[in-house]
């Protein structure tokens, strides 16, 4: 009598399965494999850091446009009130900031003094007035503290007639990645 050989099983795609003579074999990640992965989760993490530090440099750029924009108009009702353009700024009241009163306003103003604060709402720039005629105005916005970091955007400009600039670290004219 011929005895038939028992089948072997098979698991997962019809492969068969090997006896086990020995002691049970554990599958275990060696030590160059987990320093390969690490190597790539630091590169990535890296990039990731960098991309979002980019992200909140230009986003920061806000805080200088807004102030500009804000600083403008109080140039503006500053000639209707005084007759002129003021060429300096000084510090607003501090009895109003505190009280919740907008930075703006005529406290501590004079004809050659715009009462307005001489650093951006959120800090990140300060603020001054570069040059002024009859006829106009130009401001300036330049990065300070961690925006110093922003040196493709290192200074915005707005003039009394909307026009507007921006400049790098080393000077050069970068006006649409500024204002854009």
């Amino acid at each position: 009598l011929r005895t038939l050989a028992r089948p072997r099983r098979t698991h997962g795609l019809g492969r068969a399965r090997a006896p086990m003579t020995g002691p049970a074999r554990l599958r275990a990640f060696t030590l160059v494999e987990v320093l390969a992965a690490l190597a790539i989760v630091a590169v990535l993490a890296s990039l990731a850091v960098a991309s979002h530090e980019r992200f909140l440099l230009a986003a920061r750029r806000l805080d200088a446009r807004a102030a500009l924009v804000a600083l403008a108009a109080a140039q503006e009702r500053h000639r209707l009130a005084h007759g002129r353009y003021a060429d300096r700024l000084a510090p607003a009241n501090p009895a109003r900031a505190a009280a919740g009163v907008p930075r703006t306003g005529d406290g501590g103003a004079t004809p050659a003094a715009l009462a307005y604060d001489a650093t951006s709402p959120e800090g990140w720039y300060e603020l001054r007035i570069a040059a002024v005629d009859d006829d106009g105005y130009r401001l300036e916005a330049r990065a300070r503290g961690a925006q110093r970091r922003d040196r493709d955007c290192a200074s915005l400009t707005l003039d009394g007639t909307g026009g507007r600039a921006g400049f790098d670290a080393e000077g050069r004219e970068n006006t649409a990645r500024c204002w854009n």
